[in-house]
């Protein structure tokens, strides 16, 4: 199938859902969204350090180099001091490998077909929409990269030197983003393999050489991924991230979501049910009402966007890329053909979930630029070291803003530095005092703990 008869299988609203998630994303750039949870703390770490933060992260540091790379530019190449400026900078670099995979997934397959293109699409819907409020996680980066690589792997002919320096490119950045690299690592070990059993004969010297190239590299990802799994750099995040596996079952969005990729995939693998009309009717009847209550959710249920339900939601990340790499092996390598108008019903759906997934995503955010509303108020009421008990953050809402569940355990005095008032810094508030016994980043009462900021 050539590019042009692939291409009028896309729907005609995938520009205009494109925008409109471009225009979420420099919503939620300007709000500053992506300084929440760990995201403000890695903030001011830059700002301090002007360099890549937690170099000491074997199994990560690539994550921090695709998505710090654009602050320390400004920062330490540039000299720029402005907390504005840097926090555009920072807040955009946690977007970028959502950019970066889906415009790498493109060029992979263009030739091919422009279809293929639901798989990472579906991942970034299911699984990265639904940890907005954990940006700064550098799974991100990991489920992002992965897609193309897929594609590379399987689409890939012959090989010039311009694509062949890309794809290393994106290996090299792939392998040490996050432990989930031993799972996803292995399903692209796999899938060289089978290529390379299969057609190394007929492949070009430059093609065998990008095919060991690849293993090697991979094989390096998921050795140090493994290692990290087993020797975690903070002992008690393994089990922090299998005991988040359940809290799925508490993310509406993620629900949905999954409500959709189960419909996508019995539509797309099971070629009967996929030509009938009436069962796509009947997936419609279900999940148009529930797509309409959970993109209104943030709006007439707002305790159900606390930041610590997508900080929970992180167990998606290595789950649905997982799975859908087996549907999408079966279909790229057309062991599974879908049908033409399957093709657009498929496409349809996914429109449909990006709709609700950015009613959802613009909301909640909302609720974030009221939170950081009443935070900055705080700030400019307050002098001094300042109890959380004896500010409006202990309140659990007003009206329809969350206040409380908006915060997280340690961020208050990390927030009140960067949220100073003019960039002057005369306000801490403090952590709650059970947090605050627990962990927190420094001692916001102890000058010789804050943060040396130039």
């Amino acid at each position: 199938m050539d590019s042009a008869t692939s291409s009028k299988g896309l729907p005609r609203a995938a520009a205009a859902l494109a925008i409109l998630y471009l225009l979420w994303m420099a919503y939620a750039i300007t709000v500053q969204q992506p300084l929440s949870v760990d995201g403000c703390h890695f903030f001011l770490k830059l700002l301090e350090e002007r360099w890549f933060v937690y170099g000491d992260d074997v199994a990560r540091h690539h994550a921090h180099y695709l998505t710090q790379a654009l602050t320390v530019l400004l920062a330490r190449g540039f000299g720029v001091r402005d907390l504005g400026v840097l926090s555009w900078a920072f807040c955009s670099g946690l977007f970028l490998p959502q950019v970066v995979g889906l415009a790498a997934s493109y060029l992979a397959v263009r030739k091919t077909d422009f279809r293929f293109l639901i798989f990472p699409v579906l991942t970034l819907l299911v699984a990265s929409a639904n940890e907005s409020f954990n940006l700064v996680h550098e799974s991100q980066a990991t489920t992002s990269l992965f897609w193309p690589l897929f594609f590379c792997v399987l689409l890939g002919k012959e090989y010039h030197l311009a694509n062949t320096v890309g794809v290393l490119i994106l290996a090299l950045l792939f392998i040490r983003t996050y432990e989930t690299v031993a799972v996803l690592g292995a399903v692209l070990l796999v899938l060289l393999g089978m290529r390379m059993r299969g057609e190394w004969k007929g492949a070009s010297g430059l093609t065998r050489a990008l095919w060991v190239a690849l293993t090697v590299i991979l094989l390096a990802g998921v050795a140090v991924a493994v290692r990290s799994v087993l020797v975690p750099r903070v002992p008690g995040n393994r089990a922090d991230f299998f005991a988040s596996l359940p809290r799925l079952l508490e993310h509406w969005p993620f629900l949905l979501s999954a409500g959709y990729l189960a419909a996508i995939t019995l539509f797309a693998m099971v070629a009967p049910i996929g030509r009938l009309e009436w069962p796509y009717r009947i997936a419609l009847i279900v999940l148009v009402p529930l797509t309409l209550f959970v993109g209104l959710v943030p709006a007439v249920a707002p305790e159900l966007t606390r930041p610590g339900i997508h900080h929970a939601a992180r167990g998606a990340i290595v789950l649905v890329p997982a799975f859908l790499a087996v549907p999408a092996f079966l279909v790229v390598r057309g062991l599974v053909s879908v049908p033409h108008a399957t093709w657009g019903r498929l496409w349809r759906l996914v429109a449909m979930l990006a709709v609700g997934q950015l009613a959802f995503q613009v909301l909640a955010t909302a609720q974030w630029n009221g939170f950081r509303t009443v935070f900055s108020q705080e700030l400019r009421r307050h002098r001094g070291p300042t109890p959380f008990a004896t500010t409006v953050l202990a309140k659990e809402r007003e009206g329809m803003q969350l206040i409380r569940p908006m915060t997280w355990a340690w961020t208050q005095p990390t927030l009140s530095i960067v949220w100073a008032p003019d960039q002057m810094v005369q306000t801490l508030i403090l952590n709650p005092p059970i947090e605050a016994a627990h962990w927190q980043p420094f001692d916001p009462v102890r000058v010789e703990e804050l943060p040396h900021l130039e």
